[in-house]
């Protein structure tokens, strides 16, 4: 049984505001078009501040000022704070866009003052001649070479993503200043109240930037996190980042994503500790893998898998006094929320979560009945992507009215997890870790005993409860993802409905 000794770090239940918040991810060309062009802007984020307000968000991440001028993101950043809202950019450092200014200029000569902001690199030859990338390194999004080639300075640069992306090169200490003075703080100083950073722990490379183990031989190239993931410098920079910025602005929220490591706690880890002084807290994805990489090739699991892997992560945080969120549970949450849509077989979810495409989280919020689902507040503008056909029957404004709404559903959880701080801050327990059909687990915090009961099959299934559950004969609050009263529970047992989900406090 995966478990924890109460002995842990004090700084671990140490209340704060990053660990209590709920943050409401925004994808602003979906969410509501305020002009009528048919995409979504930064006006529509602000007309809609009520209505997030209401689900219980205290936060946003990931604005784009494309949607909207200088002005309209400063007014969305006054009316947020008016509402008790903050503001967390999305932080993009690893990588720019190749239409940048910093990018145009490197790519203009090789003694361009702007060159070693980016890795540019010789080619190598072969024995015939042919000419070569300077390594093995495959880019994350395709099969092919992680390296272009420039014609005008006759050089390739690198780029783990795509081409359009290239990598920013933190070992030029003009670099990190320029990222500190021209980005960050320029964004902190008008009023954004953190940052969710991208792909963070891969700034550092190694120097040498040397050829990647052969893991797959078929393949030309081959995957370069061995050189690139968690790299030498990478705490040197963030300590940096910290000392430079983000300790010169109180109550800021930090989240970096840091994948491509999984199991390596000792790797992960000293990027949340406190007295490191770098980030708050982080999120990877090995759970969310579990059952293959979503652009790959989907895989059968096991529950107990999905558990173990969730548990290893809750456990090794409370011990070490780190603090990591779950990506998977978020996702799902943004998901349900943000579409409203019924789900009769919850199986379909998980079909859905294999498939490819990435564009069905982007579908235009589908606000109320009216034209287009209400999303353009110009009436007939077409969007920039089609609305589901099914937007007047399921709608936020139907969804408010409704009660037993998946909307009014998460408005009931979001309030119950800041009434019970067990939610944030319970020791956590995994009960029955090998029950392939129910995944339960208890959170203990103060006086307060939290058991969680999920079933995961479309069947009921009868769940024995250990002795660890604790005692059910005294109630005091309880939550649950169906209507009426409690599922039976006597004789030690628990009568889980199909993908019933359980919450309850004694």
């Amino acid at each position: 049984m995966a478990s924890i000794d109460k002995i842990a770090p004090q700084h671990y239940q140490d209340r704060a505001h990053f660990k209590e918040c709920c943050i409401y991810q925004v994808y602003p060309a979906s969410f509501c078009d305020s002009n009528g062009d048919g995409v979504g802007d930064v006006q529509g984020i602000i007309s809609k501040l009520d209505y997030l307000k209401d689900l219980g968000v205290v936060n946003y991440h990931e604005i784009d000022a494309r949607f909207g001028t200088l002005a309209d993101v400063d007014e969305l950043i006054l009316e947020m704070h008016r509402r008790d809202m903050k503001l967390v950019m999305d932080l993009v450092v690893n990588h720019r866009s190749d239409q940048h200014q910093w990018f145009v200029e490197s790519r203009k000569s090789k003694d361009n003052p702007y060159r070693d902001f980016f890795w540019w690199k010789a080619p190598k030859y072969s024995p015939e001649g042919e000419r070569l990338p300077p390594n093995n390194w495959r880019e994350e999004f395709s099969t092919g070479s992680a390296w272009e080639w420039d014609e005008t300075t006759q050089e390739y640069y690198l780029h783990l993503y795509c081409k359009e992306q290239p990598d920013l090169n933190w070992e030029n200490p003009k670099l990190r200043q320029a990222v500190y003075d021209d980005i960050m703080k320029w964004w902190l100083d008008r009023g954004c109240d953190g940052f969710r950073m991208d792909v963070i722990n891969l700034i550092s490379k190694v120097p040498s930037l040397p050829d990647a183990p052969i893991k797959n031989p078929g393949d030309k190239f081959q995957e370069p996190y061995k050189y690139c993931a968690n790299g030498p410098r990478v705490h040197e920079f963030l300590q940096e980042m910290n000392r430079e910025v983000l300790s010169m602005y109180p109550n800021l929220i930090t989240v970096g994503e840091t994948p491509f490591t999984h199991h390596d706690f000792d790797v992960l880890v000293p990027y949340v500790l406190p007295e490191n002084k770098e980030l708050q807290t982080i999120f990877q994805f090995e759970q969310q893998e579990v059952d293959g990489y979503p652009q790959l090739v989907p895989k059968d699991y096991q529950l107990s898998e999905f558990k173990e892997i969730t548990s290893r992560w809750q456990v090794e945080m409370q011990k070490r006094g780190g603090w990591n969120s779950i990506y998977l549970e978020v996702k799902l949450a943004v998901r349900k929320s943000k579409s409203g849509h019924s789900n009769p077989d919850v199986s379909d979810i998980m079909d859905g979560l294999q498939r490819k495409a990435r564009d069905h989280a982007r579908n235009p919020m589908q606000w109320d009945d009216s034209h287009n689902a209400g999303f353009s507040l110009r009436g007939d503008a077409k969007p920039w992507m089609r609305v589901h056909d099914d937007y007047r029957d399921w709608n936020v404004a139907k969804q408010i009215e409704d009660p037993d709404s998946v909307l009014s559903f998460w408005k009931r959880m979001l309030a119950f997890r800041k009434e019970h701080l067990s939610c944030t801050y319970g020791y956590y327990t995994l009960l029955s870790p090998d029950d392939e059909k129910v995944f339960a687990y208890v959170k203990e915090y103060e006086d307060e005993r939290m058991l969680v009961l999920l079933n995961f099959t479309k069947e009921a299934v009868t769940y024995p409860l250990p002795k660890e559950a604790g005692d059910l004969r005294n109630v005091k609050d309880s939550i649950c993802n169906y209507n009426g009263p409690l599922p039976d529970m006597k004789d030690e047992k628990v009568e889980l409905r199909p993908y019933e989900a359980l919450v309850i406090v004694t």
